[in-house]
C-alpha cells in the first residue's frame, strides 16, 4: 500500500514549502510507486525513534496526543502555555507514513533509512505544511538517526520540495516539484529528477536531470 499525503496552506506566505499532489500536473503514482513497505519492525523501531524526537522539541510546552491509523502515526501538540485555555490551539501536526525507503548511503553494505516526515504548524497565523526528512544509519542493526533536514533544501530551485524515493548505489534518488513565480500554492509545475550523496553527515545535490 503506498500512502499519499496531501499538503495544503491557508495562506499565500506558504507557498514555498507546501503542495497538494492531487492537483499538480506530476504523476504521483510514478513518483512514489517505488518506495516500499518494509518490516514492521523496522517500521516500528523507526517511527518510535521520530516520536521521540519531536517530543524532546516541543513536550515542554504542549499537550501531545497519539493516534495511529492504517499505518501512518499522527502526532499533535497542543499550546498549554496559558492557564485559562489549556488547549489554546494546535502547534505543531506531525504525520510519519509507513513508507520508510531503505539502502545503503554510506557504502559500508548496511541498508540505511530515510523517513520522510509531513509536519504541519498551527496556530494564528493560518497553518504550514512542509516536508521534513530523518536519515538513520544501520549500525550493527541498530538505526542511529544521524541527519534532520527540510526536504526543500534538496530540490535545488527557490520555492518546492524534494520527495525521495530509492536508495541506489550510495545514492538517495527522488524528484524535485518547483514553483514558477505564476504557479499557484497548490501546484508546482516544474518537476526533475535529482540525485542526493552524502558525506561527512551532510546530503549533496550531485545530478538534476530535467
Amino acid at each position: 500500500m503506498i500512502i499519499i499525503f496531501l499538503v495544503s496552506c491557508e495562506n499565500d506566505n506558504c507557498k514555498k514549502c507546501s503542495m497538494n499532489l492531487e492537483e499538480t500536473n506530476v504523476d504521483k503514482n510514478e513518483i512514489l510507486k517505488k518506495v516500499e513497505i518494509i518490516d514492521r519492525k523496522i517500521q516500528d523501531e523507526l517511527s518510535a525513534k521520530v516520536i521521540h524526537y519531536y517530543k524532546g522539541l516541543y513536550s515542554e510546552h504542549s499537550k501531545v496526543v497519539e493516534r495511529k491509523e492504517k499505518g501512518i502515526v499522527e502526532l499533535i501538540f497542543y499550546n498549554v502555555s496559558s492557564k485559562h485555555k489549556p488547549n489554546n490551539g494546535w502547534t505543531w501536526s506531525i504525520n510519519i507514513p509507513e513508507n520508510i525507503i531503505l539502502g545503503d548511503m554510506n557504502n559500508d553494505g548496511a541498508k540505511d533509512a530515510i523517513v520522510d516526515v509531513i509536519k504541519g504548524g498551527g496556530g494564528e497565523g493560518g497553518n504550514v505544511e512542509e516536508y521534513e526528512m530523518f536519515y538513520f544509519e544501520n549500525l550493527n542493526g541498530k538505526y542511529e538517526l544521524k541527519k534532520v533536514i527540510m526536504s526543500k533544501e534538496l530540490c535545488n530551485c527557490e520555492n518546492g520540495n524534494f520527495l525521495p524515493e530509492k536508495i541506489e548505489n550510495n545514492i538517495l534518488i527522488g524528484t524535485s516539484l518547483c514553483f514558477k513565480n505564476s504557479d499557484p500554492s497548490c501546484c508546482p509545475s516544474i518537476s526533475f529528477r535529482t540525485k542526493i550523496g552524502y558525506k561527512n553527515n551532510n546530503f549533496i545535490i550531485l545530478k538534476n536531470i530535467k
